[in-house]
């Protein structure tokens, strides 16, 4: 069984993907709150619930290259393996011949890659993490690129930190056209100019594709936005994992 860790910028996801079927179990811990000790006490659970007795391998993505040593000297020492690490020069099934991949995140080609796998034509992905990221893929599977901009949490923490008198808030998913205190007017800002964004954003790419293009949604702040959503959305909140799990598979 190949255990699968992506490290964003805000989390460490790791998860294993059931036997002869697509279903990534998995837990999220916060990057600052990551310990070896608590990262095996956490993967020897998710073992114990989805009765798996041993792990045989491991691949591990991250956006956060400080953290790769820390997170794979943690397996080595607990599980004696040698995480595999998967980069956006390691080869993910898609064509980047279109793209200047030299700085592109690999969470943005893993996330592509499993939506191509799953549909097989084009497909746009939108991964609400501490960025939002908008990430196209054309129908012979080429990556095309996308856009990048600051993701809800953050876009609450900037508000306050650049203006005095606004106040830093929870993002909640009620979100109002008219908002009748400082509080709802940034919460309910932040949520429909995030979905403004994705609704415009698939109507033209669809124009510039030439088809309609299938719409997957991922990340931890999906939950939302996608109330928002006019299009038809596939939610997959492990899309990054299933991504790993295709590349593992291949090895």
């Amino acid at each position: 069984m190949t255990l699968l860790i992506s490290i964003g910028n805000t989390n460490i996801t790791c998860g294993i993907q059931a036997v002869n079927t697509n279903t990534i179990a998995s837990f999220k811990l916060r990057n600052s709150e990551v310990t070896a000790e608590n990262l095996a006490e956490q993967i020897n659970q998710l073992l114990v619930r989805n009765k798996i007795k041993k792990l045989t391998a491991c691949t591990l993505a991250s956006v956060v290259p400080e953290m790769i040593d820390t997170i794979s000297s943690a397996v080595q020492q607990f599980f004696s393996i040698t995480p595999i690490i998967v980069s956006s020069s390691s080869d993910l099934g898609l064509n980047l011949s279109l793209y200047n991949c030299e700085c592109v995140g690999v969470d943005r080609l893993l996330c592509c890659t499993a939506a191509y796998a799953s549909c097989s034509s084009a497909s746009i992905v939108f991964d609400l993490g501490t960025a939002t990221t908008a990430n196209v893929v054309n129908g012979k599977g080429f990556f095309l690129g996308g856009l990048i901009i600051p993701g809800i949490e953050l876009q609450s923490q900037m508000l306050a930190k650049a203006a005095a008198m606004l106040p830093g808030i929870n993002i909640s998913e009620d979100a109002v056209l008219i908002g009748n205190n400082t509080a709802q007017c940034i919460n309910s800002g932040i949520l429909y100019s995030t979905a403004f964004f994705i609704n415009q954003y698939i109507l033209e790419i669809n124009r510039v594709l030439g088809q309609e293009a299938t719409v997957y949604m991922t990340g931890g702040n999906s939950d939302y936005i996608k109330p928002y959503i006019n299009s038809n959305i596939i939610s997959r909140p492990n899309l990054l994992l299933e991504g790993l799990a295709i590349y593992s598979s291949k090895l």
